[in-house]
């Protein structure tokens, strides 16, 4: 529904910039117009059968790319609406517009006729791009990938790849541009050829190219071995779902095996290109008898030889790009209803009575990854930070203090007590150079007496900041100053007699 919605608003954008600024039509029409859409979207989300998908015109003249809305059997009105006009885009803007993504009949001079069968390989990114390549009937012959971007309605040219490329897909899980090589005819050896090409998702350039030419055919077999496939592929057309499984279609003309087939790229293996070396599994569902090199291909009620794309409903749409014929394909058999009767298992379109035939489709199908509900991460709380504390003296600004029954007491010898605090002061002085900025708890060994080894604190109050001078213990700040500076002269004293003594 998210992927319709989507389309549809791209579509109504497109209605509006693709118009003639000097030939607008009425207000009235393009309203009719978007309604129209509005209602044909709106069946594609609720008749089974609607569909939508991409297609880019077969013509000699004009080079357009539609969105294909339309159904089979259920009576609705098919419709086409135009996207983007290559040949206008390329006129309105000659110097700006990469001509290298026209294919012309006469790849020598790039001049005349375009090439009906080019530009060919459309495949939607799933975003916002469609991927193409462009070849020349004559000469110049390699394909040169470009795309259209729908957010910004412009062309821009991405890369080369070589071979034409008459038929590609897009996985849009790892953004690689898909598809099988033109095969060789059998008496030389053709073999079945998957290419891969992962693309930068801004610049559209090729990042990485791998290909793969080893496959187990377990059509008959499950458990068959890894080999080359013979195989003389004719595009025909290739569409991928979104398990990743390849559906393709091969032309019987010109030595082509005319067959309708799988191949799985086996995503429960890893992502494409990742594990180039993996070896995926081809089944053949449908063989139809080559047609006669003379005529064109004819229809045989099955998927060979067709146009094919997955529309926003994950129904596969065939065309039969000779006679324009559209069906849903049963991918378990390849049969579609090409053979019935047309409007009710098949459908046309034509344009003022002339019929409309595409030289390719793309999917409009929406594989979106589904992303798993992430396991809630556990809220951390913050802690407060602690305020810093400093030992300080009483009268030192904002200062705390202890009470005085947190004080050491003091001795009743006072020999004792000169020597008792002779040992504090001392301590204490060695235990401030370290204490300022370290915050609180610091304390220096205080004994009440000679006998204790009590540790009490040496910090009298504690400040939020640094004190201007070391704090002393004591209850207020001139005894303690007193204390400090008398205790400083005894103890140098008693330090000049140890001199002595040892002299």
């Amino acid at each position: 529904m998210k992927q319709q919605a989507k389309l549809k608003w791209r579509l109504r954008k497109h209605s509006l910039g693709i118009m003639d600024n000097g030939k607008r039509r009425a207000m009235a029409s393009c309203l009719l117009l978007l309604c129209v859409l509005d209602v044909l979207v709106r069946s594609t989300q609720a008749v089974e059968n609607a569909g939508i998908v991409y297609a880019i015109e077969r013509d000699t003249t004009q080079k357009n790319i539609f969105a294909l809305d339309f159904s089979a059997g259920v009576g609705m009105e098919q419709s086409t609406t135009l996207v983007t006009n290559m040949t206008k885009a390329a006129a309105e803007d000659p110097d700006g517009f990469p001509m290298d993504c026209f294919g012309y009949v006469n790849g020598f001079t790039r001049t005349g006729p375009l090439y009906e069968f080019s530009p060919n390989g459309l495949a939607y990114d799933g975003d916002a791009r469609l991927y193409f390549v462009a070849f020349d009937q004559y000469d110049m012959t390699t394909s040169r990938l470009c795309f259209y971007s729908i957010a910004t309605d412009s062309f821009e040219f991405a890369a080369n790849l070589g071979e034409p490329v008459m038929g590609a897909a897009f996985d849009s899980k790892t953004y690689q541009y898909v598809w099988i090589d033109q095969g060789q005819q059998q008496d030389v050896g053709g073999i079945l050829m998957l290419q891969f090409a992962r693309l930068d998702r801004t610049t559209g350039h090729i990042m990485e190219r791998v290909n793969n030419t080893m496959f187990r055919n377990v059509t008959t077999n499950p458990n068959a071995p890894a080999a080359q496939l013979p195989f003389t592929f004719r595009g025909g057309d290739v569409a991928i779902d979104c398990g990743g499984m390849l559906y393709g279609s091969s032309v019987g003309t010109g030595g082509g095996f005319k067959y309708f087939f799988t191949i799985d790229l086996n995503y429960d293996a890893g992502d494409l290109g990742e594990t180039p070396e993996i070896v995926y599994a081809y089944r053949l569902i449908h063989a139809d008898v080559p047609d006669d090199p003379s005529q064109v291909s004819t229809l045989t009620g099955f998927a060979t030889a067709d146009q094919l794309a997955f529309d926003m409903d994950g129904r596969l749409i065939s065309q039969d790009s000779e006679q324009g014929v559209f069906s849903v394909v049963d991918i378990a058999t390849g049969a579609n209803g090409e053979l019935g009767v047309e409007g009710e298992d098949y459908i046309r379109l034509y344009e003022m009575g002339m019929l409309r035939t595409f030289a390719d489709l793309a999917s409009t199908l929406s594989c979106e990854v589904s992303t798993p509900t992430p396991t809630p991460t556990p809220t951390s709380t913050s802690m407060p930070t602690p305020t810093p504390e400093y030992c300080c003296s009483p009268d030192d600004e904002g200062a705390v203090c202890k009470t005085a029954s947190d004080m050491p007491e003091e001795s009743s010898d006072n020999s004792d007590s000169d020597y008792e605090t002779m040992r504090m002061i001392t301590s204490m002085r060695s235990h401030s150079k370290h204490s300022r900025g370290r915050g609180r708890g610091h304390y220096c060994r205080c004994s009440s007496s000679s006998d204790s080894e009590e540790e009490v604190p040496c910090c009298p109050c504690t400040c939020p900041k640094p004190p201007p001078k070391p704090p002393v213990c004591g209850n207020d700040g001139s005894d303690s100053s007193s204390t400090s500076s008398e205790s400083s002269s005894g103890s140098e004293s008693e330090s000049n007699d140890r001199r002595a003594k040892r002299k």
